[in-house]
């Protein structure tokens, strides 16, 4: 493990009261906090390290956080767990900083959670581990109003940025973590009430795109006209994805459309540096706008070490009926579905 993965493990160790070390995940600060206590700029990236305090500058949250707090639903199921009511929500719970989102006049709060509560009797769980997961921890920003706090922000993850660039008026916030081998990023911007999601980012640890595609046999980019159906497209893709599968380096892009999104989808066939072949997978999907709020990008990142054609409706499923690679089937017949190095389904066609 890295530096900042053994930090990270042995901060949830402590809260948790655990002595032994457990097999978990991969864990990885996505976004470390780089300001010092000397610094005379406010902190404005937060990350979980034991040795280095998620908050620099911790300050005391006021009755009026803890009441905003307190109508989080992971804060609440937190507090009926323990058996409190609202108004008894301890603030050692938290470590609390101030941020200022909209000028210097507005003090505002990034809270995330505190350490192992000090009187938590040894061998205990602290009361507040209900606030982290396997490899992340709640994170809120709460905005200060003229009479109390307004959460306007309430996500896990392992680390937090709130950034220099503004929408209406509020700085940007983007929100990191790492499961199952993936760096994930949310970009966040606000909208006037709250902050929504604008950019999600998934990316394999290692997965890049191939810079170079001499030697790749590449198919003219399929896309789906107006009006025609998104199968047929689809369809050639995977007669052409089977056919090169390891057999030969090649190079495919598809975009179609849905009801729900525009997507475009680059698949790179290859031999890794071991001569094991594998797909790189490429997508960018872009949501429709929704009533409550824009447009939505996702983007993603990841390797199929291995594909497999299985029945129609069976895809997604732990009991797809695969097809045997001897079995001549047409494409219009199966689906092409991608594997990663865990056997996870990563994604199909």
């Amino acid at each position: 493990m890295e530096v900042k993965q053994v930090r990270a493990l042995r901060f949830w160790l402590a809260l948790a009261g655990v002595g032994a070390v457990l097999c978990v995940p991969h864990l990885l600060i996505a976004q470390s906090s780089k300001s010092s206590a000397s610094n005379k700029t406010e902190q404005s990236d937060f990350g979980i390290e034991l040795e280095a305090e998620p908050v620099q500058r911790p300050v005391q949250l006021p009755r009026a956080a803890l009441h905003a707090l307190s109508e989080d639903k992971r804060v609440a199921r937190c507090l009926k767990k323990n058996r409190l009511r609202a108004e008894q929500l301890p603030s050692n719970w938290f470590a609390a900083s101030v941020i200022h989102l909209d000028g210097r006049d507005e003090a505002d709060l990034v809270v995330l959670p505190g350490g192992r509560i000090p009187d938590t009797p040894k061998g205990s769980i602290s009361p507040n581990v209900c606030l982290i997961g396997a490899n992340t921890a709640q994170m809120w920003v709460l905005r200060k109003t003229q009479a109390s706090f307004q959460v306007v922000l309430s996500q896990t993850g392992l680390g937090m940025n709130v950034l220099s660039t503004r929408t209406r008026g509020l700085r940007d916030i983007t929100i990191g973590a790492a499961v199952g081998g993936y760096d994930d990023e949310i970009e966040y911007k606000f909208d006037g009430k709250s902050y929504q999601i604008v950019r999600r980012i998934s990316e394999l640890v290692g997965a890049k795109v191939p810079g170079d595609l001499t030697g790749y046999e590449t198919r003219e980019r399929l896309v789906q006209l107006p009006g025609q159906a998104r199968e047929s497209v689809c369809a050639q893709a995977r007669a052409w994805i089977w056919q090169k599968w390891r057999t030969q380096k090649s190079y495919l892009q598809i975009k179609t459309r849905d009801e729900e999104a525009d997507e475009t989808t680059t698949y790179y066939i290859a031999p890794d540096e071991k001569g094991e072949w594998q797909v790189t997978i490429k997508t960018r999907r872009i949501l429709r706008a929704q009533p409550t709020h824009s447009s939505i990008v996702e983007d993603k990142l990841s390797i199929a070490t291995d594909v497999e054609r299985v029945e129609p409706g069976t895809e997604e499923s732990f009991h797809a009926h695969v097809i045997p690679d001897t079995e001549n089937v047409a494409e219009s017949r199966y689906r092409l579905q991608f594997l990663d190095y865990g056997e996870r389904i990563i994604g199909t066609l």
